[in-house]
């Protein structure tokens, strides 16, 4: 499972305009409820454990908006999780791991006090000169200063019968804009300059996991000398 402790940044005109398409798309019919909840629906043909009238494309319960946990408080339905579980259930049906591996994928309380304390102390961005536009047109996003400022941080546990393992991912920059541009350019000089043959899959369209793997998770860990992402790992045994 993973839990997003820290999300902060804001949205672009091209993803408000994603979102309408979506609700055009359902009303037409083009996009059934059935693809909507399908945990498999990036991996045609294949499908794992989380199938049945109960799997939702997040891996959470049916119906579930909040609960609380031990560990992160309130946790909730975090709103990218229905695309991040379904790339992870791809890398793992390519690994052919899927017929024991499940994968659900939540939010904490804390993850959304963090982005409205980013947002109160810069005065939404009037402070700076700089406002969070709400409304943003295509071709709009986010201001530079929280391209620059946001950030994100994700838990995640895995466990097997014998083993447990938790890794903590964190990086800076916005999300979805300041710190996936740079992912991206990472990705392409990975793809260009470093030796990954060994992480090749036989696949028509490859996730970062299946194509690149450790390689990129090096270079990732090693850009902007070691301060845009972390990696921790801690395995232990049950």
């Amino acid at each position: 499972r993973g839990v997003y402790t820290q999300y902060t940044g804001s949205f672009s005109g091209g993803t408000l305009n994603s979102g309408k398409v979506s609700v055009r798309a359902r009303k037409s019919g083009r996009f059934t409820d059935a693809m909507a909840n399908n945990p498999y629906v990036l991996t045609p043909g294949i499908t794992g454990i989380e199938t049945g009238d109960s799997s939702t494309a997040d891996g959470m319960p049916q119906k579930f908006k909040r609960a609380l946990d031990l560990r992160y408080g309130i946790v909730h339905k975090f709103f990218m999780a229905p695309i991040n579980a379904r790339v992870v259930r791809r890398s793992y049906a390519l690994r052919k791991e899927h017929i024991n591996t499940t994968y659900s994928e939540c939010a904490s309380l804390g993850m959304w006090v963090r982005v409205f304390m980013m947002y109160a102390i810069s005065g939404f961005g009037y402070f700076l000169g700089q406002p969070i536009n709400f409304k943003p047109k295509s071709g709009e996003g986010p201001p530079p200063w929280l391209l620059r400022s946001g950030g994100f941080k994700i838990e995640l546990i895995a466990k097997s019968p014998s083993k447990r393992a938790k890794i903590n991912i964190s990086g800076k920059g916005d999300p979805g804009y300041g710190a996936t541009s740079k992912m991206l350019a990472e990705l392409g000089l990975c793809l260009a300059l470093d030796e990954h043959s060994a992480s090749s899959h036989k696949a028509g369209i490859l996730t970062p996991s299946t194509g690149l793997g450790d390689v990129l998770i090096q270079r990732l860990s090693k850009a902007k000398k070691g301060r845009f992402m972390k990696f921790k790992t801690a395995v232990s045994s049950n």
